[in-house]
């Protein structure tokens, strides 16, 4: 005789077949953007845009903007509270140490729950993070794809590890094989960006971050405007040694359509009153007829207070005055180059790829189109000498530069010259990379000491030749450094 109970456990069996596996993103706390955050969790909501809503129940715990400091009871509660079954923590190598207690304390509340990490950290540490079972994936790169494809195969196999072999399928992933040997997936990197989604900004928490100053994009042209960060391309075919981005993104360059450009930017202006936006790809111009396309497409919007930053540079050889004219209708109000060092030698260390003698040419292009003109510089490379120092300090006083960008230089995990770096043993494969106005590397030619002074006069003296008050934040700077050097009785 049938149970009359029969019917109603077969329904409760196939509720449980039918709940949803809990997944949870985590942007780390981050010391470094605790007063002005720099850094928005892009890659984060480009990942949550990809997971199939109706087979995951998968959220953003984004502990930066909310202040969730690792080793907090409020951080515990937010673990404790939902039952997670995946853990994906994005990871760059300046934050490791808060990266590193976020997975103990997951670890602690949360023993079975399984963990990934990606990021540029993981791009560079991967066999390091495998062998030491720091976490259960670890990607490389862009993982969008390999990230959905983990998901597909946890959710066959209940969301217990996977073999090897069912490893091995997935993109991007460096994993262990059955003879204990660490193995690397090729990347799956998609050629039509269109297809990787949008970023949700209203979810991803946008007007919280421009409470807190959010402004990565430009200090002459900005005035507080609500700012928001936008990719149209990935990947770059240079090799500047010191640079990471053709390791994360590939050589091949990759773009948005730009119909999904004028979309994404019609979006932020209306619906989230967005005045300045800031393309933080790698090289907007690299195709030039393509970005002159965009930037034409943008003028017909007629948004005309609006204003579009490069924050991340443009290639100087990638520019001529019909796109820098075209971009000035559309609304940049400044243009980013990035010459990186007045020194022939440096550049030749560098693996720049450029010839300094075109850059006063640029610069004045870039004025005759009425854009302001502001340029990266990097000291204290390794092979620097004092007289290299002078040749940076002299080209940036000959060159009408409106703003400089001065950066101390931080060998970055996953870089062709860290990996150098550590052969020579210069610094050890575990150096975690500082502020960029912090000496955190000693090059064998110079002192901490002059290194540091040497970006402090820059910095001041450059505000001072401008005629502007340098104001408290370079005047902060300055300070900071030189309690670096002498401690600090020097200020008490």
């Amino acid at each position: 005789m049938e149970c009359c109970c029969t019917p109603m456990k077969e329904q409760r069996k196939t509720n449980k077949m039918q709940k949803k596996h809990k997944i949870r993103l985590i942007w780390p706390f981050n010391m470094h953007a605790k007063k002005n955050p720099e850094l928005f969790p892009i890659g984060l909501g480009f990942l949550l845009d990809n997971i199939n809503k109706e087979v995951f129940d998968a959220d953003l715990l984004d502990c930066s903007i909310r202040e969730l400091h690792p080793e907090s009871e409020a951080f515990e509660n937010a673990i404790a509270s939902q039952n997670t079954h995946l853990f994906g923590i994005s990871w760059w190598s300046n934050n490791t140490p808060m990266v590193e207690k976020t997975i103990e304390a997951i670890k602690r509340i949360k023993p079975d729950a399984l963990i990934a990490v990606g990021g540029p950290h993981p791009s560079a540490y991967g066999k390091e993070l495998m062998f030491s079972k720091t976490a259960d994936f670890v990607f490389y790169g862009e993982a969008e794809i390999g990230f959905v494809k983990l998901l597909e195969v946890l959710q066959s196999n209940g969301f217990t590890r996977p073999e090897a072999n069912e490893l091995a399928l997935i993109e991007g992933l460096f994993y262990i094989d059955e003879k204990n040997t660490l193995r690397k997936n090729p990347q799956s990197l998609e050629k039509d960006l269109d297809k990787l989604g949008t970023l949700d900004y209203s979810y991803l928490a946008l007007s919280k971050y421009q409470e807190k100053g959010y402004s990565y994009g430009g200090k002459v042209v900005h005035s507080n405007q609500l700012t928001a960060p936008m990719v149209a391309t990935r990947g770059c075919p240079y090799k500047c040694n010191f640079c990471a981005a053709p390791a994360m993104n590939g050589r091949q360059l990759r773009r948005h359509s730009v119909g999904y450009i004028l979309k994404e930017i019609q979006s932020l202006y209306y619906n989230h009153d967005v005045r300045h936006i800031a393309f933080v790809d790698d090289n907007f111009t690299l195709n030039t007829k393509w970005a002159l396309k965009v930037c034409e497409a943008i003028a017909e919007l007629e948004l005309d207070d609006l204003i579009i930053s490069t924050p991340n540079g443009i290639r100087l050889t990638r520019m001529n005055p019909e796109l820098a004219r075209a971009m000035r209708r559309a609304g940049w109000r400044e243009l980013v180059l990035a010459p990186e060092t007045g020194s022939p030698k440096t550049i030749l260390e560098m693996d720049k790829d450029l010839d300094l003698s075109v850059v006063p040419g640029v610069v004045d292009m870039l004025h005759e189109a009425d854009l302001k003109v502001a340029a990266f510089f990097i000291i204290g490379y390794p092979s620097e000498t004092t007289e290299d120092l002078h040749l940076t300090e002299k080209f940036i006083h000959e060159n009408a530069f409106d703003e400089i960008y001065l950066h101390i230089f931080q060998p970055l995990p996953g870089t062709p010259i860290f990996d150098r770096l550590v052969k020579s043993g210069d610094i050890d494969r575990s150096f975690v990379p500082g502020s960029y106005q912090q000496v955190t590397f000693k090059p064998r030619n110079l002192s901490k000491d002059e290194v540091q002074t040497t970006y402090n006069r820059i910095a001041y003296d450059f505000q001072k030749r401008k005629g502007r008050d340098p104001g408290a934040k370079t005047k902060a700077v300055v300070r900071q450094g030189e309690r670096q050097l002498y401690g600090d009785e020097t200020y008490s």
